[in-house]
């Protein structure tokens, strides 16, 4: 939304009553010296200049306000700079009556919507997510795409299939997947290489490797003294070998501590 903004005269007038040619008007952040840009029009598509300088009857011409954000800060001197008596005025903003924000609220709500301080459309604030509260959803939840959680992809009831052609090392991304692999086999990372969002890979994690040919591949570390596979219900530790379709389950027991099992593991 923008509103114009009005000097008390049309005009401005020098000490001797005569128009101040070539005054200029500086506007800023309130209550700062950083430059906050006035409109020639109410859709702010062009700004004004700043400073605005008046014309030789010391006219400026109408200047549009953005009201989001900070309120302004405007001053005016002459052609040389000096500042005028009164200025700089901080808290400047376009007047915008109650009735104004109902009319735009409307216009986005709707006309019908009955729209006041607890409810929209009908529903209650507090049946609104809030952010920093434990809340108990009741109703069934629908989404269009996979949802996410801190970048993690959520709400699996089965192991997704992620066919892969090539060598692959594993990513957060990969939790909770099924890598079907042709070739190269998979890598695990050591902790500290992965580009995470929320830190650590989370114990717990679960990975299924599903060797999707006829040869054998491998699970190896990439870094192997720092990453340990360990051979399930053995003492065998090391890279591991998934024999033609063979699958495998990997399963992070503790930090860079790998266990792994399933048909054709050894």
């Amino acid at each position: 939304m923008s509103s114009p903004f009005v000097l008390p005269k049309q005009f401005v007038l020098d000490q001797n009553g005569e128009p101040l040619m070539g005054a200029k008007l500086y506007f800023y952040e309130i209550s700062t010296s950083t430059p906050k840009d006035t409109f020639i029009d109410a859709a702010m598509n062009t700004a004004h200049p700043n400073p605005l300088i008046s014309d030789a009857y010391g006219v400026f011409p109408q200047i549009w306000l953005d009201e989001s954000g900070t309120d302004y800060r405007v001053t005016l001197t002459d052609q040389f700079e000096v500042e005028q008596q009164g200025y700089p005025v901080d808290g400047l903003l376009s007047q915008v009556t109650p009735q104004d924000l109902l009319d735009a609220i409307i216009t986005v709500d709707g006309s019908g919507s009955g729209l006041d301080a607890d409810t929209l459309d009908g529903i209650d604030s507090t049946e609104f997510a809030q952010v920093g509260q434990t809340q108990t959803v009741t109703a069934e939840w629908a989404f269009n795409e996979q949802p996410t959680l801190f970048g993690i992809e959520m709400g699996f009831r089965n192991i997704p299939v992620r066919p892969l052609t090539a060598q692959h090392t594993l990513s957060l991304n990969d939790d909770g997947y099924c890598m079907s692999v042709t070739t190269g086999g998979i890598i695990i990372p050591v902790v500290s290489d992965l580009p995470f969002q929320i830190g650590p890979f989370p114990i717990g994690a679960c990975v299924c490797f599903y060797n999707d040919s006829a040869v054998n591949q491998q699970i190896t570390a990439e870094t192997p003294a720092t990453t340990t596979i360990r051979l399930a219900a053995t003492g065998s530790t090391g890279t591991r070998t998934v024999s033609q379709h063979g699958l495998a389950v990997m399963y992070q027991v503790a930090l860079n501590t790998w266990l792994v099992y399933g048909a054709g593991v050894t």
